[in-house]
């Protein structure tokens, strides 16, 4: 015989809860599977990139994709990953590479009408700048723009006698926990002051108690004297 039992509303009810939990939890899993898939599997574009790269003969290295390229209007590549731009140089023979880390670019212009892209850098022994010519504006500007950013950890101004005489950066190394602190002063004068070097290691110390950075984890900036490139004028 058979039999039939009536499902109250209250059951029927109970059984959609959970019927709809399932699906909303399986929908998470499969969210969750594409965002790891996306993080975790390259893309077909950059590891096209980056083979490209490598068969040019940059001196990327192991851990680094390629996420940005372009060429030179003289037939020289441009490559970026995370951590570095590499460039070739092709006044040299062989078209040799040059790497320059993004920590060490404080800079990044653009002239819309030359198609040049300038990455200004000052380090130790004073500034500098590399100028890649385009054939046109590629992403690579904007990538070049976003890493200087995000490897911008703090700016502080450098006082002498009341007035800003230069700027304090400190600038984080992707791929590992190095902080490279950069002096550029505005006023060529500023570097015979005895007083600078102390109001400099102050201003060290100020920003490593404001950003959590253990005190004598890095290299601290040497003071150039008036004469020296690395006193770069900003306007």
């Amino acid at each position: 015989m058979l039999s039939i039992t009536k499902v109250s509303g209250a059951a029927r009810a109970e059984a959609e809860r959970i019927v709809a939990g399932a699906q909303k939890e399986a929908r998470g899993l499969v969210t969750r599977a594409r965002a790891w898939l996306r993080a975790c599997v390259p893309r077909p574009a950059r590891v096209r990139k980056t083979a490209a790269a490598a068969a040019a003969g940059a001196p990327i290295g192991r851990a680094e994709k390629v996420l940005a390229s372009a060429w030179q209007v003289n037939g020289a590549l441009v490559v970026a990953t995370g951590r570095a731009v590499y460039h070739q140089d092709c006044s040299r023979a062989g078209r040799s590479w040059s790497r320059l880390g993004w920590e060490e670019v404080d800079q990044v212009l653009w002239d819309d009408d030359q198609h040049m892209l300038t990455l200004g850098c000052t380090g130790r022994s004073g500034s500098s700048r590399v100028v890649l010519r385009l054939s046109r504006h590629v992403p690579l500007v904007e990538f070049a723009r976003e890493q200087v950013i995000s490897t911008t950890l703090a700016r502080a101004p450098l006082l002498s006698g009341g007035h800003v005489c230069g700027w304090l950066t400190v600038r984080r190394s992707p791929g590992s926990g190095r902080v490279r602190w950069v002096l550029v002063l505005q006023d060529a004068a500023a570097a015979r002051e005895p007083a600078l070097q102390a109001r400099v290691t102050d201003a060290i110390a100020a920003l490593e108690a404001d950003l959590g950075i253990p005190s004598g984890r890095h290299e601290s900036p040497q003071v150039p004297d008036s004469s020296s490139a690395g006193c770069r004028r900003e306007r």
